[in-house]
């Protein structure tokens, strides 16, 4: 068997691969784009809930990141009265840049939806 300090140096090194390993393969492919838009973010994510739960008129309960045609956004989900809706404000601006119901894309009528989920 190893000595202590040995097992304890062994371990501490193969955490540390593990690590480094996960942060390299995070900056890869698409979740690139999401943090380098984080790095850039103007607004950032306490702004992005204060600024929807006005804008929708309830309490934040789900935050993430929404990539709209190119444009990185925070996606809110605001509870309000019974329903639940999603706004998307933009990372560079703060600008609300949708709000519609949670269940569909923010911003498109109930047709749109509609014809999206049919195909």
């Amino acid at each position: 068997m190893f000595p202590r300090p040995t097992l304890f140096a062994v371990l501490a090194g193969l955490a540390l691969f593990a690590i480094g390993h996960t942060a390299a393969r995070a900056e890869t492919g698409h979740d690139a784009a999401e943090i380098a838009a984080l790095r850039n973010a103007k607004t950032s994510l306490g702004q992005a809930i204060a600024t929807a739960e006005r804008a929708a008129g309830g309490k934040a309960i789900d935050a993430s990141l929404d990539n709209d045609n190119g444009t990185m956004s925070h996606k809110i989900d605001i509870l309000k009265n019974k329903s639940i809706e999603t706004v998307l404000v933009d990372l560079g601006t703060g600008q609300v840049r949708k709000i519609g119901p949670a269940d569909a894309e923010p911003g498109k009528g109930d047709e749109a939806n509609e014809q999206e989920n049919s195909d």
